[in-house]
């Protein structure tokens, strides 16, 4: 009689063809990974520039503060300030940070502040364009902090490339063009 051989694992050539569909596989998947990831940092970014902007409104309605907004410059120490302006209203560094930023910085972390934010009220708000003061008849038009600069550069790279914007009244947007002030 004949006896049958049981066979007990793989040979050589099965192994390397899976191990060439596993690698094929990986290398069709890895872009959309690394995509999956910017957008959920700027998911996240978003969502600290929404937590920026309820510190604020917070700040805002504090009566110890007279209805003013946040000073996000020091003048005396001649430098940005928002962590000391809200870390009372729950902002930390972290909060400060975009996540797509590879160095914040550690006195005010990521996001670029509109200097015409310095303690005043929401009456007070102006801003100088066309070589005069226009006051802000609308909060929702001003921005107060953005990942991303005022021009027709984009800021960190999130998808798109797109920056995201915290505006005066609280509301958090993004955008893949600068949004111009508008009175």
């Amino acid at each position: 009689m004949k006896q049958i051989r049981s066979r007990e694992g793989f040979s050589l050539v099965e192994l390397l063809v899976v191990v060439a569909i596993v690698a094929m596989l990986a290398a069709l998947l890895t872009p959309t990974i690394q995509s999956s990831f910017e957008h959920a940092k700027s998911a996240k970014c978003l969502s600290n520039l929404h937590q920026i902007g309820t510190a604020v409104q917070i700040y805002v309605s504090d009566p110890a503060n007279n209805g003013q907004f946040p000073p996000i410059f020091d003048t005396a120490a001649g430098s940005l300030s928002p962590l000391a302006a809200l870390s009372n209203y729950g902002v930390t560094l972290s909060v400060l940070s975009c996540p797509s930023d590879p160095s914040p910085k550690p006195s005010y972390g990521s996001y670029m502040w509109n200097a015409v934010e310095q303690g005043e009220t929401a009456s007070d708000m102006q801003v100088f364009r066309r070589g005069r003061v226009i006051t802000i008849s609308k909060l929702s038009r001003l921005q107060l902090a953005t990942d991303g600069p005022y021009g027709p550069t984009t800021g960190f790279p999130h998808p798109g490339p797109s920056f995201n914007i915290l505006w005066a009244d609280g509301h958090v947007t993004s955008s893949n063009a600068p949004v111009p002030v508008t009175p």
